[in-house]
């Protein structure tokens, strides 16, 4: 900020993409590139930059981004945060219900763990995984970007899960025909919702990954719990007022 002029001034979706580029620079070239007083430099204007970025962040979701808003952030992420050079623009976008404003893009040859160590890296989202290797564990998806290429999903986008798919296991998901979050899908929801709003998800209650099962049959689940985004798992049949499933729109 110089003179009170707010850091970001114009809902220009390139700042996103330009935001992104500018955390990984950082994350990269920190005692490498960048002096001691330069970085504490940046330590010092850390909250200025994050609230900067947070009021983007709130000024575009109170307009309603555009599709082509949505898919260009997207492409932007996968650029700046894995060095992706992805195009969704022959993918196709599956029409929006009412009250799921909140698309996630899945490229092809994206993986769990990629996703779940890039969105853990310093500065981002402090993390912990029941298993060291989710693509491994995780062997059941109803929607795979490496056996059915890129795809978009809709969620309604809230911090919690939905709150109509309380108390509801996964056996009774399944039986009454709702679609909800695979792992990989709230993966890439919880990060990219944390650097477009700088809010963690699922801080009190659980997202069911009702869209994957483990090796051994159990269900995926996730939460924000003692500082940290975790990711657990439940039995099939588990219920509670915590538990509750992203319902998607495919």
């Amino acid at each position: 900020m110089k003179n009170g002029t707010p850091l970001i001034e114009t809902d220009d979706v390139g700042l996103v993409a330009r935001g992104y580029r500018f955390g990984n620079l950082i994350a990269e070239n920190v005692g490498h590139v960048l002096t001691r007083e330069e970085l504490e430099y940046w330590e010092a204007h850390l909250k200025e930059i994050r609230e900067g970025l947070a009021r983007f962040a709130n000024r575009s979701a109170g307009r309603s981004l555009t599709e082509k808003e949505m898919v260009a952030s997207w492409e932007a992420y996968f650029r700046y945060g894995y060095g992706l050079k992805v195009d969704f623009s022959g993918v196709k976008i599956p029409k929006k219900r009412s009250g799921f404003g909140y698309l996630i893009a899945v490229p092809q040859g994206i993986t769990m763990n990629r996703v779940y160590d890039v969105s853990s890296n310093p500065g981002h989202i402090p993390s912990w995984r029941y298993v060291d290797d989710l693509d491994k564990a995780i062997t059941v998806n109803d929607r795979d970007p490496n056996r059915d290429g890129s795809y978009f999903v809709w969620v309604r986008g809230g911090v919690e899960a939905d709150e109509g798919h309380r108390n509801k296991s996964a056996d009774m998901l399944k039986t009454e025909g709702v679609l909800t979050v695979t792992t990989l899908e709230q993966l890439l929801f919880r990060h990219k919702f944390w650097l477009d709003t700088g809010t963690n998800v699922d801080q009190k209650t659980w997202t069911l990954h009702g869209g994957s099962r483990y090796s051994v049959g159990y269900v995926p689940n996730s939460n924000w719990s003692g500082g940290k985004s975790r990711v657990y798992w439940n039995y099939t049949h588990s219920r509670s007022e915590s538990l509750r499933g992203r319902e998607v729109v495919s």
